[in-house]
């Protein structure tokens, strides 16, 4: 289990333990996903929309696609089992999803069919390679060492996010500091560990863009910021020193930190100075989003939305029907919350979003 991922793995850890021998005998990289009439109550870690199409993505390759706005669900297959940790649209067509062993899955037709275009085998070589094509220096016997030894451990290590500006150019993050990009549809990859200042190799989890501004958080408090589309990414100093889930962007230039413990911050001159948000809860924080009206929301691990009218100074729960440990949100175009979690996905209406206890 990697240190410091928080609680919202928990659930992945367990699932993996309990996996029968027989199938764990079979490669997950190759062994494609089963298709399982409890889809719906799977663990899900990630989730996004595009109009009415919601695709979220768990425990053991599962991927889920509505096309109805999370009004009903149907499991599509993978060509892998492993688990996936976050799913993006690039268009309204062209979906990515990211997870562990290193795996970069694409869609061409809105999540009705997948394809590997990575995985930790070629992640791993690729930044070998791009190590050893730097000139030696007082780096590099490091770098070349924590490359040596990603070959070594195979595919093993977790992609965490994944983000593209259009249909060719993009990049991910995953854990010990993994970054790469590609500028033609994910054919090739590139490693981009020396565009960032992340000397330690934090795990970095959440990616938020925000016009010409990149801003990427992680363990220990990390956060980076690029205002070159990802040419160059400079830390950010924060207060907190757990683990950052999610960044958002707000408006102007607020910029919200959530974490561990219930930790959450603001900053309303993009990162020069913090806040201690007040957020009633000492669940990890897992994600967050600003709704269309400006409001911001997030969720925690112990199963509560939490609302903020007050540009994250304080949130406050919303009212739910059920609830159980929440990993990811979106906001569908009609207000409402598709919410993915522990037991599956769950709505909420736009008349809860707004209705805060």
């Amino acid at each position: 289990m990697i240190a410091s991922m928080g609680n919202i793995w928990l659930a992945i850890f367990i699932a993996i333990v309990a996996f029968p021998v027989e199938a764990a005998s079979v490669d997950p990289l190759v062994r494609p996903s089963m298709i399982s009439p409890y889809a719906a109550n799977a663990v899900l870690l990630g989730i996004d929309c595009s109009g009415e199409q919601v695709i979220s993505v768990g425990e053991k390759g599962t991927i889920l696609v509505s096309s109805d706005a999370g009004g009903s669900w149907k499991q599509v297959g993978a060509p892998v089992s492993v688990s996936l940790t976050n799913v993006r649209f690039a268009s309204d067509k062209s979906v990515w999803t990211v997870g562990h062993s290193g795996v970069v899955l694409h869609s061409d037709d809105a999540g009705e069919s997948w394809s590997k275009k990575f995985d930790g085998v070629q992640a791993a070589q690729v930044y070998l390679a791009a190590v050893n094509s730097k000139p030696v220096e007082e780096t590099y016997e490091r770098l070349k060492f924590e490359a040596e030894r990603l070959v070594a451990d195979g595919p093993d290590k977790p992609f965490f996010d994944v983000y593209f500006f259009d249909e060719k150019q993009g990049f991910l993050i995953g854990a010990y500091g993994l970054f790469f990009g590609t500028n033609d549809g994910g054919n090739t990859w590139q490693s981009w560990h020396d565009r960032i200042d992340n000397p330690r190799g934090m795990h970095l989890y959440s990616i938020e863009v925000s016009g010409q501004d990149i801003y990427i958080a992680g363990e220990q408090g990390v956060l980076f910021h690029s205002n070159d589309m990802g040419g160059r990414f400079k830390r950010i100093e924060t207060p907190y020193e757990g683990t950052l889930f999610d960044v958002i962007a707000g408006n102007n230039e607020t910029l919200v930190i959530v974490g561990l413990r219930g930790n959450a911050f603001y900053s309303n001159d993009g990162g020069m100075a913090w806040n201690k948000s007040k957020a009633d809860t000492e669940y990890s924080l897992t994600a967050g989003t600003q709704l269309a009206n400006g409001d911001l929301v997030v969720v925690d691990n112990g199963g509560q939305l939490l609302l903020s009218k007050n540009n994250a100074v304080s949130f406050e729960p919303i009212v739910l029907e059920r609830s159980y440990p929440f990993t990811d949100m979106m906001q569908l175009d009609d207000g409402g919350l598709v919410v993915s979690g522990a037991r599956g996905v769950i709505n909420v209406p736009s008349s809860s979003v707004n209705q805060a206890l």
